[in-house]
């Protein structure tokens, strides 16, 4: 079979190519049988590829150049078998000459190729062929005198390739690109290796600038310190850090290496985050103290010593402490309880400034500076101070006092509490340079109530009285209260009957009202609400206001203002009476003026009812005496008097309901 992309002949059971590995369809595996079986267009061909090594081995005969054989690899149809082989112009190359067309009749046959510039041997005849003497290797049968003569002609160039030593050629090329294949991946895994996990290759690394671990670059930025190139170290510090934000040492010679380089602030981070990673390593905090130290920040450089202290408890930041801050502030009198107030004095050594506050809280916060003493008054007083001193802040020294000054007793009475048949007299007593505040109408005393100066003269029926002493100082006794009850006659509260001039309030008609006083010097509209509407009747003594109620009926009397003295009130009081009169003529619980000039004369409630006295005084000799009384309707009546110069100018009495 010959493959028809690169032209080589070869054996049969092929395929593939050996040489160019073009598959073998299965017409070209079919176009190379023995015989050409009658057909005139199939080529018989000569396996050369089955050929005896030998062929080639042959010594060439004498007077000729060695050189390998050429066979024609098919002959035309009808020729005799004993033409000669035709050797090539070149030794080292084989041709074959092949058919010019499959399609040529055989009626125009071809003589065979000849090289130019040779001519044929004349004793062709005498040496034998070597196709003649070769017997078939690819089993098909020789060919005879009655085969059909075809022609064939050179065109393709090839060489002929033995199948058993192509596959052991093969099978050597493969095993070098194994063996050499397997060489690289360890080279290449041995050089890895060497670069990430041996020291000297990650330093190698790191110099190359190439990307490998922190600890290199850590490594190459200490070799760059103690070589002096700081800038080199900074730099190969600051990659070795961002590699590996939280290692210790990385940033303690990161800071050493800003702090070289006058990268001060970047060296104060680098401490800083070293102390926040890791707060109990005492080296990151004397780094950055000594820092704050060179640039006077003492405040700042007390504070991250207390932090040493408080995290790694070394004792050399204790003792560095101790020599750097001012003494304690010390005070006057330690704290304690005091009865009397008193001037608390503090000092601090020369040249220190004192904060203090008073309330417990912070003194360089909250506090102020200490320039004089504090006057301690009673109460409670938290006394914290600090001394500051060139920025070195002290301890702070809390001191607690509690002033307290003594209570007075309550008051005291001569009159034990009890039932009296007749009304007494009450004397209270206190301690010295007390004043005693009372009340008798069982209020609460205050430094507002009524002095005591004079005994009490108490009322008919029951009375409280309630006591306290106030000394000097201000402070105020317990509460004295005892209860009397004295038998008599106390007089009655206002009531419904109660009534001026015979009138009665929402009851007497407007019609009577004028048949009985006369007609009024004006008539006005008073205004509306939800009962009704009102007009006042004004007349020279005063003036009477009546209440429409929309019911159909006659307006009646709700209100009566009156100045005149021919007008008497309830219980034969009237204008131009005293007021002490009038206060006869009702009741009086005997209640005590309070520091507003209000007394209460009675309080009393009933089931539905209720009644009330109270007596204003609103001006020198003037008063507001008022009667309220409550009626099961839910309506309201009130007498009012009021006085000038202790005597009744006008009296008003009014009926409305309550809101």
């Amino acid at each position: 079979m010959i493959c028809r992309n690169c032209g080589v002949l070869l054996a049969e059971g092929h395929e593939k190519c050996p040489r160019c590995g073009a598959p073998l369809t299965e017409q070209e595996q079919e176009a190379t049988p023995g015989r050409h079986d009658g057909d005139p267009w199939k080529r018989p061909v000569r396996r050369v590829s089955s050929l005896p090594r030998e062929l080639d081995r042959n010594p060439a005969p004498a007077g000729e150049a060695p050189a390998r054989e050429t066979v024609e690899t098919a002959h035309a149809a009808q020729e005799p078998q004993t033409q000669p082989v035709q050797r090539a112009a070149q030794p080292e190359r084989r041709t074959v000459s092949a058919a010019r067309s499959a399609s040529r009749p055989a009626s125009q046959p071809s003589a065979p190729m000849r090289r130019e510039g040779r001519k044929p041997e004349s004793g062709a005849a005498s040496r034998p062929n070597r196709q003649e003497e070769r017997p078939s290797h690819d089993g098909g049968a020789a060919l005879t005198e009655g085969d059909e003569k075809i022609r064939m002609v050179r065109r393709h160039r090839y060489q002929a390739i033995e199948p058993e030593h192509s596959e052991y050629a093969s099978r050597n090329w493969i095993a070098m690109l194994i063996v050499t294949f397997v060489s690289v991946a360890l080279l290449t895994i041995a050089i890895r290796f060497f670069f990430t996990n041996v020291p000297a290759g990650q330093s190698f690394c790191a110099r190359m600038g190439w990307d490998t671990t922190a600890e290199a670059y850590h490594r190459l930025g200490r070799e760059y310190m103690n070589a002096g190139s700081i800038t080199r170290a900074v730099r190969a510090l600051e990659i070795a850090q961002t590699k590996d934000p939280e290692d210790l040492e990385t940033l303690i010679d990161l800071g050493k290496a800003y702090t070289a380089t006058n990268q001060l602030e970047r060296a104060e981070l680098a401490y800083m985050q070293a102390i926040r990673q890791w707060p109990s390593y005492p080296e990151s905090y004397r780094y950055l103290i000594e820092r704050m130290l060179e640039d006077n920040r003492n405040f700042d450089a007390m504070q991250c010593i207390q932090m040493a202290i408080d995290n790694t408890g070394d004792s050399y930041f204790t003792t560095l402490q101790k020599q750097l801050r001012p003494a304690t502030p010390s005070v006057s009198v330690l704290g304690g309880s005091f009865a009397d107030e008193f001037e608390l004095t503090i000092t601090a050594e020369d040249g220190a400034t004192i904060y203090y506050t008073i309330n417990g809280g912070s003194p360089l916060e909250e506090g102020q500076i200490y320039s004089a003493p504090i006057y301690l008054e009673e109460g409670t007083w938290r006394i914290a101070m600090t001394a500051v001193k060139d920025d070195f802040i002290s301890n702070t020294n809390s001191q607690t006092y509690i002033v307290n000054k003594p209570t007075p007793d309550a008051p005291k009475s001569n009159l034990q509490s009890g039932t009296y048949d007749r009304v007494r007299t009450v004397s209270l007593r206190a301690g010295k340079d007390c004043v005693i505040y009372y009340t008798i109408d069982g209020t609460a005393p205050t430094v507002e109530s009524k002095q005591y100066t004079d005994p009490i003269q108490l009322r008919v029926g029951k009375t409280n009285v309630r006591a306290i002493a106030v000394n000097s100082e201000g402070k105020v006794s317990n509460e004295m209260s005892i209860e009397y009850v004295c038998k008599g006659n106390a007089g009655t509260a206002f009531k419904e009957s109660d009534t001026i001039d015979k009138l009665a309030l929402n009851s007497t008609t407007q019609e009577k009202f004028i048949s009985t006083y006369g007609q009024p010097n004006s008539t006005q509209s008073d205004g509306y609400d939800d009962l009704g509407t009102y007009t006042r009747l004004s007349y020279a003594w005063g003036s009477a206001v009546f209440l429409d109620k929309q019911n159909g009926k006659a307006p009646v009397l709700v209100e009566l203002v009156t100045s005149s003295p021919e007008m008497k009130g309830p219980r034969s009081t009237g204008v131009g009476m005293r007021v002490e009169d009038v206060l006869l003529a009702f009741r009086d619980a005997g209640g005590e003026e309070n520091t507003k000039g209000v007394r209460n004369l009675y309080t009393l409630n009933m089931t539905n009812t209720g009644a009330l006295g109270i007596l204003t005084r609103t001006g020198e000799g003037e008063y507001h005496i008022g009667y309220y009384y409550h009626m099961d309707t839910g309506a309201w009546l009130e007498l009012s008097y009021y006085s000038e110069n202790g005597l009744i100018t006008r009296m008003e009495w009014m009926w409305y309901m309550s809101r």
